[in-house]
């Protein structure tokens, strides 16, 4: 059965006229509006955290190698 359980997200805008992420899972795609509150399905919520999570590690790793040289 399917759940219509939803995650509350909000996409913040990351520069001048930013105003929307894409996001797909799956065959699944949306147009998320950045800046407010959306409601995402769970699997589409999991893409954008991993994608956060992982643009956040590249730039430790890239901060941790500059200060070695």
């Amino acid at each position: 059965m399917k759940s219509n359980s939803k995650i509350t997200v909000r996409i913040p805008k990351r520069w001048r006229g930013d105003d929307e992420r894409f996001i797909s899972c799956n065959g699944r795609r949306v147009l998320v509006k950045t800046g407010v509150d959306v409601e995402l399905d769970p699997a589409l919520a999991e893409v954008y955290f991993n994608s956060v999570r992982q643009r956040d590690e590249s730039d430790e790793r890239i901060k941790s190698l500059a200060s070695e040289s």
